[in-house]
């Protein structure tokens, strides 16, 4: 994963251990991302063009955790190394 912000993202990251619920951290993720995504607009000139934010999903991806859906809902497991 290669974002500007990629340095917050893994900060949030780092403040849950290793073996926590991945939807807690999802949801953290989801709240950090939010937070950047409004402070990117608040610096958003006419001139320059925002940077797309990734989705919880593909930073959740890139840590290693897998999408799973049961009953109509979507919750995060560890994905089995290969």
């Amino acid at each position: 994963m290669t974002h500007p912000f990629l340095n917050e993202i893994l900060q949030t990251r780092r403040q849950f251990p290793d073996h926590c619920n991945p939807n807690l951290l999802a949801l953290a993720i989801r709240d950090c991302l939010a937070q950047l995504d409004c402070h990117d607009v608040s610096l958003q000139t006419p001139t320059k063009q925002a940077l797309s934010l990734p989705t919880v999903d593909q930073v959740m991806q890139q840590l290693g955790y897998a999408q799973e859906r049961s009953h109509g809902k979507k919750f995060y497991t560890e994905a089995l190394a290969n």
